[in-house]
């Protein structure tokens, strides 16, 4: 066995990509596990499983009812295999972590042009091809597109939009400063986005996304897209293909000619 980290106060995601990098099955056990359950989900790639709510307790008696049950599956783990890795902080660090966080909620709104210098800047730090300020402008002006800014404490932290044609709408410019990945302003951001379309009467969605950019493909995964090819060179600084991904309804012979 190996230690993931010695015991301290650690952030989900940042154990969740040791874990994942590690590439073994994972069981979740301890009180903190009700806490980050939803967030766990959204971020574990490899096959993993939580302990039943009754042996959620930080303690031994937790670990041997884990084994007894282990041992009516027909399942034997050694002592050394089964070394628990804490998730969890303080509990005084995770009232001062809630507590900051019901102070700095992520907004998430309709951009405006007010909002563009701010935009551009971070498309200028996230992207090696980014668009202008007049792109964006532009983009603002057409009936057809949609674009959401995600604020935290009034600092923009991440963009995305929409650009929709009938029933289907391509999902385009999303981005997140590096300093807030991780923490769901990705997902929220998509998902305000995707509900605000259906609004619209969008039924499908689509984007295009760099084969390396794992993560990314594992959250579109996450809110329902699946990959239906691959279109070579695509992206350019550095060369790279994308993957094309679709919501719901990818199969049919329409989205296939596409």
């Amino acid at each position: 066995f190996c230690i993931v980290e010695e015991q301290k106060p650690v952030a989900v995601a940042e154990i969740a990509e040791k874990l994942n990098a590690l590439g073994g099955p994972v069981v979740f056990l301890g009180d903190g596990v009700p806490v980050y359950r939803e967030e766990l989900e959204w971020v574990m790639r490899v096959p993993y499983r939580f302990a039943p709510a009754h042996v959620n307790r930080q303690r031994a008696s937790a670990v041997a009812a884990l084994a007894m049950q282990y041992v009516r599956e027909g399942r034997i783990e050694t002592a050394a295999e089964h070394a628990p890795d804490y998730l969890r902080p303080s509990q005084a660090e995770r009232e001062r972590a809630e507590a900051l966080k019901k102070k700095s909620s992520l907004v998430v709104t309709a951009m405006t042009p007010e909002d563009v210098p701010e935009v551009a800047a971070l498309e200028r730090q996230v992207f090696s091809a980014p668009w202008s300020e007049e792109g964006f402008l532009s983009s603002l002006r057409s009936p057809d597109a949609l674009y959401l800014t995600a604020r935290q404490e009034d600092r923009l932290v991440g963009y995305c939009g929409l650009l929709q044609s009938f029933d289907e709408a391509d999902i385009m410019n999303v981005a997140v400063a590096p300093e807030f990945r991780n923490r769901g302003v990705g997902r929220q951001m998509l998902q305000e986005l995707m509900e605000r379309g259906r609004a619209r009467g969008v039924l499908r969605y689509t984007l295009e996304v760099r084969q390396s950019n794992a993560p990314a493909i594992h959250l579109y995964e996450k809110l329902g897209f699946a990959s239906v090819g691959v279109r070579k060179d695509f992206y350019e600084k550095p060369r790279e293909a994308a993957v094309i991904m679709w919501t719901a309804g990818v199969g049919d012979d329409t989205t296939a000619e596409r």
